[in-house]
């Protein structure tokens, strides 16, 4: 199981990010902590420009340029542990500066007719980069497809970890799996599936590992390096309780 490590992303991301912001934004975020102390949004959501001039200067940034600083410094501060000594380059306050300086980011960005918080498509991957397993818990398939793509080469591609052939049907989840004791986690043995009525233990399926041949034609016979390949990596699906592997098209 893995789960989103919002220290690591903000040592190794957002702050990283933050410095190399401009002048001219890193001191533009330093006025709205020095501003901004005690005020609070209205109440249609938005923030009131407060210092002469203060709109202008939001305006006065690019588009994508203004997108990607409020993003990042969003970042900085939702993801900020206070008890992290090792962020000083990140200017720390109290009272929410950070979702702040994005408000007035938005605002800006919808006055000048962007309907969308403008951020680069590359911001998109940033949650999956800092997604760490959780010791102490069984991997998931995404995570042993990961640790298996390397070993299976340069014969086979990993493509995916599944689950396959479920009995009686696939498990469905409804409302009563959410957990009792306030936790992130669902319960499926709390209640029956919500498609067959049957319990959770009753269910069963296989997990298998999906490769496809590297250069190879489907129908060609598999050879003595493949052969060999696939020995080699059986103690691997032992170790991660895989019931087998099957070969999908290289197309």
């Amino acid at each position: 199981m893995t789960e989103f490590n919002f220290r690591r992303a903000h040592r190794e991301w957002a702050v990283p990010q933050y410095n190399k912001l401009s002048d001219q934004i890193k001191q533009l975020y330093r006025d709205v902590i020095a501003e901004y102390d005690g005020v609070n949004q209205l109440k249609n959501l938005d923030m009131p420009f407060l210092l002469t001039g203060f709109e202008e200067r939001f305006a006065n940034i690019a588009p994508d340029e203004l997108g990607h600083a409020a993003y990042v410094i969003h970042c900085c501060g939702y993801w900020d542990d206070p008890k992290d000594e090792n962020v000083a380059s990140w200017p720390r306050d109290s009272h929410g500066a950070y979702w702040k300086f994005q408000r007035l980011a938005n605002q800006t960005l919808c006055n000048r007719g962007y309907s969308e918080f403008i951020v680069p498509e590359s911001n998109d991957e940033v949650p999956d980069k800092f997604m760490d397993h959780v010791d102490g818990s069984t991997y998931d398939n995404d995570e042993v497809a990961a640790i298996l793509a390397p070993i299976t080469l340069p014969e086979f591609i990993v493509r995916a970890v599944r689950d396959v052939n479920h009995k009686p049907d696939m498990f469905v989840i409804g409302s009563k799996h959410f957990p009792k004791d306030g936790s992130g986690y669902l319960r499926p043995e709390q209640a029956p599936c919500y498609r067959c009525g049957r319990p959770y233990a009753e269910h069963t399926h296989e997990t298998v590992l999906f490769l496809s041949r590297v250069d190879k034609p489907d129908e060609d016979a598999v050879t003595e390096a493949e052969q060999a390949k696939l020995k080699e990596i059986v103690p691997e699906l032992e170790k991660y309780k895989l019931d087998g592997f099957v070969f999908v098209s290289n197309k």
